[in-house]
């Protein structure tokens, strides 16, 4: 890291000053995209997943004593019939054996959580799983002693509004930083005038030894400068006149 770090110094180095001011501004931008992004993104990726666990949950709760908790119902029954296609229904038992809702294969959803409900180890269980490279939210809550009412969803739902933001994001955050790059390159060339003047004078002085006076623009660091430059020449005027 050093390294890498003092590679990254001796780098800015041999920049000339104005492509130095042009990548901080460029740097302090992207900081502060990827932070706000970052930021964003967990946000809205948090509401969005409550929403989800809100949902479960309510049906979770809403099934509890109905028909979803009897196993020899919930064969039986399609998972349209509860509201959601894409929604994966399973009871768990406390010895490992699970019953689902039709054919739809669950095995590959059920663990740990789930089984710890169904003993009474937990009150309930809320996790994120993944089976076949698909996402799925999983709740788990009492069903009756020693069996668990597991529901499962797909978060793809969740997942496309999340790749989208990212994409704004980071194309937002390109093009801020390309801006800040470009500003930052115009005000150092402004600001940097006064400096390439005095250096443009100085190199003169050096080169024909003519000491003439710079003009003096503004009150700031560089017209102070420019009136030191301006003195230091007019006393070596003086004694070489001596």
């Amino acid at each position: 890291m050093s390294e890498r770090l003092s590679g990254l110094r001796a780098w800015l180095s041999g920049r000339s000053l104005r492509a130095r001011v042009s990548i901080a501004a460029a740097i302090g931008v992207a900081v502060a995209v990827a932070l706000t992004s970052a930021a964003a993104y967990l946000t809205v990726r948090n509401a969005l997943l409550d929403q989800v666990d809100e949902r479960l949950l309510q049906r979770a709760t809403a099934a509890i004593g109905g028909p979803l908790t009897r196993p020899d119902a919930l064969s039986l029954i399609p998972a349209e019939a509860f509201g959601a296609a894409d929604l994966k229904i399973a009871l768990v038992r406390a010895d490992g054996q699970f019953t689902s809702a039709g054919s739809v294969p669950v095995r590959p959803l059920l663990g740990g959580d789930e089984l710890a409900v169904a003993r009474g180890q937990q009150e309930m269980s809320l996790r994120t799983t993944t089976v076949d490279g698909e996402p799925y939210r999983v709740v788990a809550v009492p069903a009756e002693p020693g069996v668990a009412l597991v529901l499962a969803q797909p978060t793809e739902a969740t997942d496309q509004p999340l790749k989208r933001l990212g994409l704004v994001t980071l194309g937002t955050g390109l093009a801020g930083i390309v801006i800040a790059a470009t500003i930052g390159s115009a005000v150092a060339r402004t600001a940097l005038r006064p400096v390439r003047r005095l250096t443009a004078a100085a190199e003169h002085v050096a080169a024909t030894q003519q000491l003439d006076a710079i003009p003096v623009v503004g009150s700031d660091e560089i017209a102070r400068l420019t009136q030191a430059f301006n003195a230091m020449s007019q006393s070596l005027h003086q004694k070489d006149r001596i």
